[in-house]
C-alpha cells in the first residue's frame, strides 16, 4: 500500500466508512432491480480472488455505469486502487461527486474501450452487464483478458441456447436492453475462456428465482422509503441469492458470473 493510501486509511476510520457504505447500499437499494445484488456478486468475486492471491492492488470497471458497487469496495479494500470506466461519463456523475465530497484516494475515472487493445494492465479486470451490449463480444473479451494481469471477472445474463436462437426473444431483448444477444451458458463462458487460454476459476449463477428475481420484484412494488424501512430484511434476503450452484437453464435464474485466473 502507498504511503498516501496509508493516510487515507488512517483518516477514514471504522465508523466513517461505516457511514459512506450505508449511504451506498441505500442508494443501491433505491435503484432497485439488479443494483445491489451486482454490488454483492462483484465482491464475492473480488474476496474470492483476493483469498486465492492477496496481491491485488488495481482494479479495472470497464463499463461501471453509476459506479456505485465499485465505490463500495473502494471504501471496505482501500488497499486497492480502483479505476471507473464507462463509454458516457455522465453515467458516474453521483459516484464522481462522492468521491469528491469524500476525499477517496483511491478511485479514478475515465474511459475503456474494449474493442480496442489498452496499454495498460490492472489485476482485476470486471465488467457487469457489458459484453451482451457488444456485437464483437469475442474480440471484447479477448481484449479484457489481456488488460487483465491476474483475475478477470465477468456477469452476464444468463441464456440457453435455445434462447439466444429464438429470433423473437433476440429482437425484444434488443429493443428492451439493447442485447445483441439474450445471454450466456455455462458452455458459452467455458469456450470464451478456452480460446483464451484462461484458467476458469469460478462459475456461479446469479439473481436466482427465490433469492435475488425474488428481491427485484419486492423492490419494484415498495416505495422508497418503505425500501429504506425494510433495508435489513432486504439485505439478508439479497445473500441468499450467493451459492455455489452451478446454472442449469433459464427457469432456476436470471444472470451468471465467472472469475477467471490469468
Amino acid at each position: 500500500m502507498s504511503f498516501e493510501n496509508r493516510v487515507f486509511d488512517m483518516m477514514l476510520d471504522i465508523n466513517l466508512k461505516q457511514k459512506y457504505l450505508d449511504r451506498i447500499v441505500n442508494q443501491l437499494l433505491l435503484r432497485k432491480r439488479w443494483s445491489y445484488l451486482r454490488y454483492i456478486h462483484l465482491r464475492e468475486g473480488l474476496k474470492k480472488a483476493l483469498a486465492e492471491r492477496n496481491s491485488i492492488k488495481s482494479f479495472l470497471s470497464v463499463g461501471c455505469g453509476l459506479g456505485l458497487a465499485e465505490l463500495a469496495l473502494a471504501i471496505e479494500y482501500s488497499q486497492v486502487h480502483f479505476y471507473l470506466t464507462d463509454f458516457d461519463a455522465t453515467r458516474y456523475k453521483m459516484a464522481q461527486n462522492m468521491v469528491k465530497n469524500w476525499s477517496l484516494l483511491n478511485v479514478e475515472f475515465g474511459m475503456y474501450n474494449a474493442l480496442s487493445p489498452s496499454d495498460k494492465t490492472y489485476d482485476f479486470v470486471a465488467s457487469i452487464e457489458v459484453i451482451e451490449h457488444i456485437e464483437n463480444d469475442v474480440l471484447a473479451f479477448k481484449n479484457m483478458c489481456k488488460t487483465a494481469e491476474q483475475y478477470l471477472f465477468c456477469l452476464v445474463p444468463f441464456a440457453t441456447d435455445e434462447m439466444n436462437a429464438d429470433r423473437k426473444l433476440r429482437n425484444y431483448v434488443w429493443r428492451k436492453h439493447e442485447h445483441y444477444r439474450c445471454g450466456y451458458n455455462t458452455n458459452d463462458l467455458i469456450k470464451l475462456a478456452q480460446n483464451n487460454s484462461i484458467r476458469v476459476l469460478t462459475i456461479r449463477g446469479c439473481y436466482w428465482q427465490n433469492a435475488g428475481f425474488k428481491l427485484r420484484k419486492i423492490q419494484e412494488e415498495l416505495s422508497d422509503d418503505c425500501l429504506l424501512s425494510s433495508r435489513s430484511n432486504l439485505i439478508e434476503l439479497a445473500t441468499t441469492d450467493i451459492r455455489e450452484d452451478i446454472p442449469i437453464d433459464g427457469n432456476q435464474l436470471s444472470g451468471i458470473w465467472m472469475l477467471l485466473q490469468v
